[in-house]
């Protein structure tokens, strides 16, 4: 595994994509939305209080995780390895939501929604999780570290190999294997 640096560091100016989303590089994900509309279809998706998407972000054949720290508040005392998302707020689409916890989570802005790659079951009893592929060419940044300890890019052979042993839902996992083991044939 091969550490982020944490701390904070300037963002690249925003920029607007048709729909006039934050954090879009200069090509709007439009053109990526037209070319798979299931994709589009879940994205566009009004979220609930149970549903809480979740990024499988990855730069050079590497995988984005956090080291999660849960509160009984918040659900239970645990420490997890989890990929960046969240809970849907009020009226959010699950696009809105992927966006604003991926910031919030890693201070990464620069995010491509690439595809969809399925829905399974939360951790946390009668969640749901609709999982995206994503790439970035950002750093993750320690944002929250009453949440997280730290950052980590891992390699996909290692992540397919079941490292980290404590990663918060292998449901996540199986169908994220199954994904990218197409990709990378």
């Amino acid at each position: 595994m091969e550490r982020c640096q944490s701390g904070r560091m300037g963002h690249p100016a925003k920029v607007l994509c048709l729909h006039g989303h934050r954090g879009f590089e200069s090509l709007p994900l439009r053109q990526t939305h037209l070319l798979n509309p299931i994709m589009l279809k879940q994205l566009q998706k009004i979220g609930s209080p149970i549903t809480c998407p979740v990024a499988i972000i990855m730069r050079d054949r590497k995988i984005l995780i956090g080291h999660r720290h849960y509160t009984p508040d918040k659900w239970k005392k645990i420490s997890v390895w989890t990929c960046p998302g969240g809970r849907c707020d009020s009226r959010e689409s699950i696009e809105t939501t992927l966006r604003r916890e991926i910031e919030e989570e890693t201070g990464i802005t620069n995010i491509k929604i690439h595809d969809y790659i399925g829905e399974v079951a939360g951790a946390k009893k009668g969640d749901l999780v609709p999982v995206f592929f994503c790439t970035t060419n950002q750093e993750a940044k320690l944002i929250e570290p009453h949440k997280f300890s730290e950052w980590q890019w891992i390699s996909f052979e290692d992540f397919a190999n079941g490292l980290p042993n404590n990663f918060i839902n292998e449901d996540v996992r199986i169908i994220v294997i199954k994904f990218l083991s197409k990709m990378f044939k």
